[in-house]
């Protein structure tokens, strides 16, 4: 009977002892706020354009994924033989120096989809990766056609120089690097 109590007492103490050593690096209690990972997205007629705000360096593999309301999923990928830089990407399109190894069905349209998931990256490691929705990409992607503004989640249509200003401070562009954490 003894020896479960001890047991079960341990945990909790350990938990403490955990949470109070986090605190004791941190004198002020406080962490920093998570960034959400984002993309930058525009669609100037029926194209869906994907803006990765700093370049994604050492990419040799892309893959998009679209998923549906319905949980239905979509996924293309491209493949580059060495690494490349990637700045924009154009659905249905494969960058300068990239092959399609898995195509979009034919007839694809991005607009029946809720949510597109981007990875960019060597292989399975990724370099930046990101989930973005697209209904509102959908409704005001033509009204923005001629501005140049893009959308980003979280905050809205911007244009380049506001995204590369709130990079890092209101959220985090596809291959921005994480912060330092002390």
């Amino acid at each position: 009977m003894t020896r479960g109590f001890v047991r079960a007492s341990r945990t909790p103490v350990a938990l403490l002892l955990a949470v109070g050593l986090v605190m004791a690096c941190d004198p002020a209690g406080t962490t920093l706020p998570e960034l959400p990972k984002v993309a930058a997205l525009r669609a100037p007629a029926s194209a869906l354009e994907i803006l990765t705000g700093p370049p994604c360096e050492g990419v040799t593999r892309i893959r998009l994924m679209f998923t549906a309301a319905d949980g239905t999923l979509v996924r293309t990928v491209v493949e580059a033989p060495r690494p490349r830089t990637v700045e924009q990407l154009t659905v249905g399109v494969a960058p300068e120096g990239f092959t399609v190894t898995e195509p979009l069905p034919p007839a694809f349209d991005w607009r029946d989809f809720e949510e597109l998931s981007i990875d960019a990256g060597p292989g399975d490691g990724w370099v930046g990766r990101a989930t973005v929705p697209l209904a509102e990409v959908a409704a005001g992607g033509a009204e923005h056609a001629d501005d140049a503004a893009a959308f980003v989640p979280g905050a809205g249509w911007l244009d380049a120089a506001e995204i590369s200003a709130r990079d890092g401070e209101d959220f985090l562009m596809l291959c921005t690097p994480e912060p330092a954490r002390d």
